[in-house]
């Protein structure tokens, strides 16, 4: 049954991190890092230019941060909203499940079964 109700949450945060478009905004905040570094390292600007770059930037980038973050709070709040509710119905069982989410095993298991449903979800979208 733990395992189950494991698998269940994992599923769950998969879509959620696939519905909010986590791997999008995570790349769009390393793409504005990695281009601001550049900017700052280059020899062909001005110092009042690069100072202009990084005064815009920062803002872009601390929004595309702020989303990022708001974003994976929310689905971290979700599942723990679900845990809440499961402890509410069995303390039991949402004891057992917090406990097994410390194991090795169970996360070794979770991160195979994870890539399994992955895989199986894109055969399926690449089907219909």
């Amino acid at each position: 049954m733990i395992y189950f109700i494991l698998s269940i949450l994992s599923v769950i945060f998969i879509e959620l991190f696939i519905r909010f478009n986590l791997m999008k905004d995570a790349h769009g905040v390393i793409e504005l890092s990695s281009h601001s570094v550049n900017i700052f390292k280059s020899s062909e600007l001005s110092d009042n230019e690069k100072e202009l770059f990084m005064r815009t930037h920062s803002v872009k980038l601390l929004i595309k941060t702020l989303t990022l973050a708001g974003k994976f709070l929310s689905v971290f709040a979700v599942l723990f909203l679900l845990v809440l509710l499961l402890s509410l119905f069995s303390p039991e069982l949402a004891n057992e499940v917090v406990d097994y989410t410390q194991s090795v095993k169970v996360i070794i298991l979770l991160t195979v079964g994870s890539l399994i449903y992955l895989w199986l979800r894109n055969v399926i979208n690449k089907k219909l």
